[in-house]
């Protein structure tokens, strides 16, 4: 109903008598005398319609206020220096290093590391670094990770130096680990810039020994520019899919970070089950608290 507040008959049909209507709601009370004040009870408890410009209005203010904040929450997700790294962890999985699995069929005739052109390294050639609670490789270093083991070589990545890292065992049957480890690549044989060069050290990885077994296929996801310790770097992630069935997920979720060390370039890279929402946040918060030097 609308209309003026007031005294107004029974809508209920009682004969002579009259119920109070405030704009918005009839009162309980009724009267037979249609001249008399509002009801207390109305007046205390019911406060008047608010005119329908000021309703608009602050509808209209709320959901400024939304679009703003959800403008807000954008900016901040584009200026983090770390993305999302699985934006639908159920979607497929992610990869760990397969150390002494027998191949399945007969090997794919997919690329080499050597055969597309990835310069020879000698990862087990270790430089001097700090005795503390990081893992150190090249000039990047990140702390230890618990539930990992500690440090060893990764000799299947034949393009880099200095190489070390953490791994965790993630099948059994068969063989898979999750990885996460530093290292260094020499410039000569790379491209100059920080992006290229990131692209061309991950498909390095994904025809190494690591994947060349295993035919697998890169479906990228962040490709963008970071920050390391102040200094300009450059970050790719891949769903890496591999074709062994009886894994339990469908391959590796490789994160790589490549940050200038002089003429040359310090290496992170990391590698986990697709899905598995522990080491995906593991594997975000390493990157986070990548340092150089």
């Amino acid at each position: 109903m609308s209309g003026a507040p007031g005294w107004y008959p029974d809508p209920g049909g009682q004969p002579d008598c009259y119920r109070y209507w405030d704009g918005e709601r009839w009162s309980a009370q009724t009267t037979a005398d249609p001249g008399g004040a509002a009801p207390q009870s109305m007046t205390a408890a019911a406060p008047a319609a608010r005119p329908r410009a000021a309703r608009w209005l602050i509808t209209i203010t709320v959901l400024a206020v939304a679009v703003a904040i959800a403008a807000v929450a954008l900016q901040i997700r584009e200026r983090h220096d770390q993305p999302v790294l699985f934006p639908d962890p159920t979607a497929g999985a992610t990869r760990s290093p397969r150390a002494d699995a027998t191949p399945s069929g007969s090997p794919s005739p997919e690329p080499t590391a050597r055969n597309i052109g990835c310069p020879e390294g000698a990862p087990d050639a270790r430089a001097p670094h700090p005795a503390d609670d990081r893992v150190y490789g090249g000039n990047l270093s990140f702390p230890r990770v618990a539930a990992f083991t500690p440090e060893r070589s990764e000799n299947r990545l034949t393009f880099a130096y200095d190489l070390t890292q953490q791994v965790r065992t993630v099948s059994l049957d068969p063989p898979w680990i999750a990885q996460l480890g530093v290292g260094r690549l020499i410039a000569d044989g790379y491209p100059r810039d920080a992006e290229h060069t990131a692209e061309f050290v991950t498909e390095c990885i994904v025809a190494s020994e690591l994947y060349e077994p295993y035919d697998p296929q890169r479906r990228d996801v962040v490709s963008r520019a970071i920050r390391v310790s102040g200094t300009d770097a450059w970050l790719l992630t891949t769903d890496v899919v591999v074709s062994v069935p009886q894994l339990g997920f469908a391959g590796d979720h490789l994160a790589v970070v490549v940050v200038p060390d002089g003429a040359d370039w310090g290496l992170f890279f990391g590698a986990v089950p697709i899905g598995d929402r522990e080491l995906t946040t593991t594997l975000t918060r390493t990157i986070l608290s990548l340092r150089v030097g």
